[in-house]
Formats: C-alpha cells, structure tokens, sequence
C-alpha cells in the first residue's frame, strides 16, 4: 500500500519541468532564433539570385529569388521541427501520467527509466536540429555575400558532422531503450 501511494503521489506531483534543463534549452532556442535575427539583418544586402538547393559536394544546384519562403524556409523548418519534437516529448509524459499505479516499485523504475531515455532522446534530436538547420540556415549568406564566402565550408562540416552524430545517437538511445 505504501508503494502505491507513494507511486500514485509521485506520478500526480511530476511536472514537464522535471525533464528539461534550462541552460539546454536556451541553446536550443539561440540556435533557432538567431539565424532568424542574422537574416533579418543581412536580408537587405542579399542578392535576388540566392541559393535554395546545394548538392553533396556543396554546389548550388538551383537558385531561387530572394523571397521571404526562399531566404527563412530553413528557420521556419527548425522551429517547426523544435515544436513538433516538444509534442512528441510532451506527449510522452502526458502518457506517463495516465500509467495505472498498481505496478510494483521494480517497474515503476523501469519505466522512468524508459521514459528519462526517450525524453533525452528528443533533446538529443532537437539539438542535432536546432545546429544543423540553424547554421545551414545561415548558408544563404555565407553563399551570396563573398566577404563571408570562406564560412561556407565550415558550415558544410558542421552539416555533415551533425547528420553523423545524429545517425550515433539514434543508434545509441536504441540501444538503450
């Protein structure tokens, strides 16, 4: 009786804020805003041919006019991809609210457990997110006004580098679960 009480108390009491991080989520929300201000501030001095698709290697492969879709298409991406993965994370503890408490103590810690895994695994997503579109997003610039033309293959790595992270830690919170 005193392990569902307890189980019953906690499962009430646990609050979303129980699984997030402040200072991690202000990296996530630099990462996704700033690339929006940096483009508001450069919009006026890009070119009306801008890139919209680059290749592998880096190369434009079609160009597009300067437009508000063309030139905030990726931002626009990362906060609707950072929205949809808080759902999902949302949803996630909304789901462990609605457990029944007549488990037994073992696995009611096997299944917070679980749930502190997936939680950590859509943090892991949205800061692969919130740095692969938020320095891409970046691209037009580095791509159309030539002072900054020499970032463009930093930020390619940083593409590429985070696409490998991303696939690792998949396949480590997989694991895991």
């Amino acid at each position: 009786q005193r392990i569902k009480n307890s189980m019953s108390t906690h499962s009430t009491t646990a609050r979303f804020s129980d699984y997030a991080n402040i200072p991690f989520e202000v990296f996530i929300a630099a990462f996704t805003v700033l690339p929006i201000l940096v483009l508001i501030y450069f919009y006026p001095v890009l070119p009306e041919r801008i890139p919209e698709y680059l290749n592998l290697r880096g190369e434009v492969e079609v160009w597009g006019r300067k437009g508000f879709a063309s030139v905030f298409r990726l931002p626009l991406m990362a906060i609707d991809m950072q929205m949809l993965c808080l759902l999902a994370k949302y949803g996630l503890w909304q789901g462990k609210k609605t457990q029944p408490v007549e488990h037994t103590e073992k696995q009611a810690a096997y299944r917070e457990d679980s749930l502190k895994l997936q939680m950590n695994l859509w943090d892991w997503v949205r800061a692969l997110v919130a740095v692969k579109l938020g320095t891409s997003s970046l691209g037009v610039i580095f791509l159309c006004i030539e002072r900054f033309h020499f970032l463009s293959t930093p930020v390619r790595i940083i593409s590429w580098a985070v696409a490998i992270l991303g696939i690792m830690g998949v396949l480590f919170y997989g694991y895991r679960l």
